[in-house]
Formats: C-alpha cells, sequence, structure tokens
C-alpha cells in the first residue's frame, strides 16, 4: 500500500470516528454551557429556533388533542379551550428553553409544574448532574438520542441531528399526558 492510499484511509477513519464521537461532544458542551451559564457555548450547540418551534408543535398537539375531547359535547367550548391553549404555549415554551429549564429536563425533573405556571428552580452545582443515567442511542446515521428518565415511568428524550460534522440539539420530546 502506498503512502497516499493509508493518508486518505487514515483521514477517513479520523473523519468517522470524529462524526461517531461527535455527539457526546455536544452533549458535553451543552452542558458545560448551562453550568457555566455560557450562552455562546450554548448557541453554538443548540438551534434554538427550531428547538422551540419543535416543541410548540409537541404542546399545541396536546392541547388541542385534550380541547378535542370538549368538542364532542360542545363545538364552542372546545373551539374556544383550543384557541385559549394554543395562545398559552408560546410563554410555556419561552419559560422551558432557558438555562434553568433546560437543567430540570437534562436532570429528569418532573415538569408538570413547570406547565402550571410555577417557576423552574435548579441549583446545579456539576456538569455530571446532568443526564444521569440517561440512555443514549443513534436513531440513524444523522440523529442521535439521549433519553432520560423522569422517575415516574415517564421519559423526556433529547434529539441531536447532524450537520455536516457538527450536532446540534434541534429537539427535546416531552412526555405528553395527563398534565394537559
Amino acid at each position: 500500500m502506498n503512502k497516499g492510499t493509508q493518508i486518505v484511509g487514515i483521514i477517513i477513519f479520523v473523519m468517522v470516528g470524529y462524526t461517531a464521537v461527535g455527539p457526546f461532544l455536544t452533549i458535553e458542551e451543552i452542558k458545560t454551557g448551562l453550568v457555566e451559564k455560557d450562552p455562546k457555548k450554548l448557541s453554538d450547540n443548540i438551534e434554538f429556533a427550531i428547538l422551540k418551534e419543535n416543541l410548540k408543535d409537541q404542546l399545541n398537539a396536546g392541547m388541542i388533542k385534550k380541547s378535542a375531547s370538549k368538542m364532542k359535547d360542545n363545538f364552542f367550548s372546545g373551539l374556544v379551550a383550543g384557541l385559549v391553549s394554543t395562545a398559552m404555549v408560546d410563554p410555556i415554551v419561552e419559560s422551558f428553553i432557558t438555562p434553568a429549564g433546560l437543567i430540570s429536563m437534562l436532570e429528569g425533573k418532573d415538569l408538570s409544574k413547570s406547565l402550571s405556571g410555577s417557576t423552574i428552580k435548579t441549583n446545579l452545582q456539576k456538569k455530571e448532574d446532568l443526564l444521569k443515567n440517561a440512555r443514549y442511542s443513534y436513531d440513524s446515521m444523522s440523529t442521535f438520542s439521549a433519553s432520560i428518565s423522569n422517575g415516574k415511568g415517564k421519559e423526556t428524550r433529547f434529539v441531536l441531528e447532524r450537520d455536516g460534522f457538527s450536532w446540534k440539539l434541534v429537539n427535546i420530546i416531552v412526555p405528553i399526558g395527563k398534565s394537559f
């Protein structure tokens, strides 16, 4: 084998290795950014616009589903409930997508109290507390998930997507249930 082929092989190996390890590095950077309250580090590793839109879609779907059951009895009360709940989604998402909200989710805390309007409190001391006991998986070549249980049998899933060689947090799939 000539040196040119060896160099190409090494470059490909390094690129594939970096891409495979990338989600773990991104998660570590997010954890560090949250602990240090570093907005630059967070914005480098989180697609906030996409993340907020995905969360709004999830919450709207959950609230509309709940409103649909009211529509069976009375069309207008269900419609009003759906419109009011949709208007509530923006402030809920804005309160979740803060360092304190992300820390709470990464610690596996039950966020149903946050949905009811109480404030999110955290006393994070070290980044090792985030995603403690998480389960990691590659969903595809460009999608990676970290799942954590909230202690009540429900899981929150953090979804990262690959863009070239970098990975970014783009979705948080929250357990939607009786809270809505």
